[in-house]
């Protein structure tokens, strides 16, 4: 545990199996599973951490529209969740599109559809929502004026493997993920004594990460200081 700045997966690996010195074969094929499931956790516990992402969409004739007058995009692999959604015209001007539920959206749509040409005065979107996992709804929208949308989410954190040897928790977090794949290896070998003591030493990683963000500005919410 004395350097573990460039921790990689396959170090990560080595590591468990050594300091577990076990050499059966369920063990040791268990540890790419414990190192897994100790990411799923951390990536509970450090949600808003490392995992913001910026997708750039372009909306033409393209793309796909639906009879509502609202336009599906599909979301990027590892999507988790939206952060915020953005409209930026043909001078640079951004415009933030609202957040709406899927029913509020979808009677908004049907309501636009049905107005005449003259009454239409919005042809851009204006308001988003989960269609379901796999896509957006946004509208309304109605004809093939290009638009392009910024999105900036939140991400899974491509999981660690022989083929991906490092992320944000390797990174990041090399302590919580060692002592957390730790915890989930002795869970396993039903030492409860040591379950505990590596839980421990992970919860302790995680809030010294937490403690970094305080005083930042997150989720675009302003910290204010009492005068």
């Amino acid at each position: 545990m004395s350097n573990i700045q460039n921790l990689t997966y396959d170090q990560l690996v080595v590591y468990i199996r050594d300091f577990l010195k076990r050499t059966d074969a369920i063990s040791l094929e268990s540890i790419p599973k414990w190192i897994n499931l100790c990411e799923k956790q951390l990536a509970i516990k450090l949600k808003s951490l490392g995992a913001v992402s910026i997708l750039n969409l372009d909306i033409d004739d393209n793309t796909d529209l639906i009879h509502t007058a609202g336009i599906l995009c599909q979301k990027p692999y590892l999507w988790h969740k939206t952060k915020s959604i953005s409209l930026v015209d043909a001078n640079g001007i951004r415009t933030y599109l609202y957040p709406r539920s899927y029913e509020w959206l979808q009677a908004y749509l049907n309501d636009f559809s049905g107005l005449d040409a003259a009454d239409r005065v919005e042809n851009l979107p204006r308001f988003y929502c989960d269609y379901n996992q796999q896509y957006w709804l946004f509208g309304p929208y109605d004809n093939s004026a290009p638009a392009k949308l910024e999105i900036s989410y939140y991400g899974q954190i491509a999981p660690l493997s022989a083929e991906n040897q490092i992320n944000f928790w390797t990174t990041y977090a090399p302590a919580a993920l060692i002592y957390g794949t730790l915890a989930q290896a002795a869970g396993f070998l039903r030492s409860d004594d040591r379950v505990a003591l590596f839980q421990g030493q992970m919860e302790s990683a995680v809030s010294e990460l937490l403690g970094e963000t305080t005083g930042r500005v997150n989720d675009n919410v302003i910290v204010r200081m009492d005068t």
